[in-house]
């Protein structure tokens, strides 16, 4: 009776089958997962970046807007980015990374088809804001899958998000540009909602 409440020397607990080996193997798994998804993130982030921060004076001449409009479009982007992080890395933290990139995916999708509207000033103000958010959010939510990717050196993952982040930047230009040659200066924002979209259905 000892032997069948221990287990026995023919039947080890069940909590004793899995392998260190086998629980080894799924963990590095997790931690590649993660670190692909950094860099789909990154990659998205890198393209949709540069080319709305290289290219939106077009778009905004495309919209009739002024220089000093432009400018101020431009610091309303950068300041979305700059205070929107936050809550990136707060929803990243408490809801986990794929839900946070998921989200903000999903937001970089709305706001993308708000601004392809015919809006004011004021309201194209708000929607360039919010933009500043969730684009920059791609790298932020990119470096923290770097840093969650715990198999190997910290430091050669990050610089695996910022090399394919980087890379992917010097095409966003090239695309959007090419975009907008053919069709119309609206197609800077059609390329930042479908590369959003493409992320959420990744995700």
């Amino acid at each position: 009776s000892l032997e069948i409440v221990c287990g026995g020397p023919n039947n080890p607990p069940a909590a004793a089958t899995e392998s260190p080996t086998r629980s080894s193997q799924d963990n590095t798994l997790v931690h590649k997962n993660m670190l692909a998804l950094g860099v789909v993130v990154a990659v998205i982030g890198g393209v949709t970046e540069a080319a709305f921060s290289g290219l939106f004076p077009i778009f905004g001449a495309g919209r009739k807007l002024g220089t000093e409009q432009m400018v101020t479009l431009l610091s309303f982007f950068g300041l979305g980015g700059l205070l929107l992080q936050y809550l990136a890395g707060w929803l990243a933290d408490h809801r986990g990374l794929s839900f946070a990139a998921l989200v903000n995916a999903a937001s970089t999708v709305l706001l993308a088809m708000i601004a392809a509207m015919p809006l004011g000033f004021v309201g194209l103000a708000m929607t360039v804001f919010g933009l500043g958010g969730t684009i920059t959010a791609y790298l932020t939510l990119a470096i923290i899958a770097s840093t969650q990717a715990g198999d190997g050196d910290l430091s050669v993952n990050v610089r695996r998000i910022s090399i394919a982040y980087t890379s992917s930047s010097i095409f966003g230009p090239l695309i959007a540009g090419a975009a907008m040659k053919n069709l119309a200066s609206e197609a800077l924002i059609w390329q930042v909602g479908v590369l959003a979209a493409v992320l959420c259905a990744y995700l």
